[in-house]
């Protein structure tokens, strides 16, 4: 899991600006890691998938192109100038 850090520090030998992402070492100590975001040290990071593409509403199907204007729906003859 990834983290956080919300202000500059030194954890363990390494130091870290704010905004940095960190890993700790596979072993770290739970009740370590779970202190420093008690004392808001760090924060997870929600491992997220990739965003899928919508539109302005929200759904996810892509705009249909017409193919020719017989595809519109209108009848350009009867169009008024």
């Amino acid at each position: 899991m990834k983290f956080k850090v919300l202000y500059d520090t030194q954890i363990s030998t390494n130091l870290y600006k704010k905004g940095d992402e960190m890993e700790f070492v596979q072993g770290t100590d739970e009740l370590f890691i779970k202190r420093l975001i008690d004392i808001n040290c760090i924060e997870p990071i929600a491992e997220q998938d990739k965003p899928k593409l919508t539109d302005k509403r929200g759904t996810k199907k892509p705009k249909e192109q017409p193919k020719d204007d017989q595809d519109l729906g209108i009848d350009l003859d009867e169009i008024e100038e």
